[in-house]
């Protein structure tokens, strides 16, 4: 990523959160031209429906051009259609790098669009050769897996998508899947991407759009570690049946595997919300909590001590008291925190701009005007007299 768009990126986030605290009484107008002085923005930003109008417009424009350019000109074999691809999405490519450079790092949903276009003819391109070269079914899928592990993290490191960080960290996930030994390969590689997305996201240097795709990554390689040590996938092989020959027998996991299953099933969750906590990461504490509800769910598959809906409700009935005696506990500590938690929620801009609607129809119903109060006792009004024409008032 070019210094500009870095310091385009941070510039956006920093008058994001300074938005935020003005809205919410924490800095005055003066603090936020100050700012704004210090992080200007380069130009203005375009609504979230124009860029999703954009985007849609742009992937059937050029996706049906490529159909088109394939038809006219009559592209039957693999090796052309691999070539066409590679020219396709490197051209492609360049074309996002021009979007970015003319906007100024501002999303306008075009270089959303030709990004995506662009990893994927590049993706089909692997695919395409490993047809072409006859490579058996196995080889054909290594190849087109690391090569769009590579490209796909090259796409998020150029660009900031912060989703092409994940997409690269399963990729290289469902690579080491196709290696002998697939749950140990799957597990090492699972723990090589989160040892390195976390010593990554002690870094100060980078930038925001890098630190959200490298700290997805990290997400999706702790639930793969998760997906490793479930008792339930490895009892039913999923894993080993990633990479499975047709017509090949299944896996079956032996007891010693079940047996670290079964404790990777309870002390995995464990491990992620004491880490949250210790570190502060709401990210890791949410993926403890769900991978411990998976583990739940695991253990009513083996042991049926109560219907499936009654063992669901259960569990959601509890994490809802926990989270209302966890709140109460918070709240009522000194300065509404503890330990450096707090229940008050952050201060969000987009979320605000979501509630606004919400709060303006709520202010126009007939339920929330508010009516004059009516005085209370008994206060005389006057009256009135009169008949056959003639009348008066007192």
């Amino acid at each position: 990523m070019k210094q500009a768009w870095r310091a385009a990126d941070r510039a956006a986030e920093v008058l994001g959160a300074a938005r935020g605290w003005r809205a919410a009484g924490r800095i005055d107008n003066a603090a936020f031209a100050a700012f704004a002085e210090a992080h200007p923005e380069p130009g203005p930003r375009l609504g979230r429906a124009w860029r999703v109008l954009v985007f849609v417009c742009v992937v059937v424009g050029t996706a049906a051009a490529t159909a088109l350019g394939f038809v006219l000109l009559g592209v039957r074999e693999a090796g052309s259609a691999a070539a066409i691809f590679l020219a396709a999405g490197a051209a492609l490519a360049l074309l996002t790098d021009a979007i970015v450079e003319r906007s100024s790092f501002r999303p306008t949903g075009a270089e959303a669009a030709t990004s995506l276009l662009g990893v994927s003819y590049l993706i089909f391109a692997a695919f395409a050769l490993g047809d072409h070269f006859h490579l058996r079914e196995t080889h054909a899928q290594r190849l087109a897996l690391g090569w769009g592990a590579a490209v796909l993290a090259l796409a998020a490191w150029r660009w900031g998508f912060r989703v092409y960080a994940g997409a690269a960290a399963g990729a290289l996930l469902l690579l080491a899947a196709h290696l002998p030994a697939p749950r140990l390969a799957w597990l090492a590689a699972a723990s090589v991407i989160a040892l390195v997305a976390n010593a990554a996201l002690a870094r100060r240097d980078l930038c925001p759009s890098h630190r959200g795709g490298v700290a997805l990554a990290r997400t999706v390689a702790l639930a793969a570690i998760y997906v490793a040590a479930n008792y339930y996938a490895a009892d039913k092989g999923f894993i080993e049946d990633i990479a499975r020959e047709p017509g090949a027998p299944r896996h079956h996991a032996g007891e010693i595997t079940l047996l670290l299953a079964w404790a990777g099933s309870a002390l995995w969750p464990i491990i992620l919300v004491a880490w949250g906590v210790r570190a502060r990461d709401r990210a890791l504490i949410a993926l403890g909590v769900v991978v411990a509800a998976l583990s739940l769910a695991t253990v009513r598959f083996y042991l049926h001590l109560a219907p499936l809906w009654l063992v669901l409700a259960a569990s959601g009935a509890a994490l809802a008291g926990a989270s209302l005696l966890l709140e109460r506990w918070l709240r009522s500590g000194r300065d509404g925190e503890r330990g450096g938690f707090t229940a008050a929620p952050l201060y969000d801009e987009s979320l605000r701009g979501r509630l606004l609607p919400v709060a303006a129809a709520l202010a126009s119903a007939p339920e929330a005007r508010t009516l004059p109060e009516e005085p209370r006792g008994v206060h005389g009004g006057g009256g009135g007299f009169g008949g056959g024409g003639a009348g008066g008032t007192y």
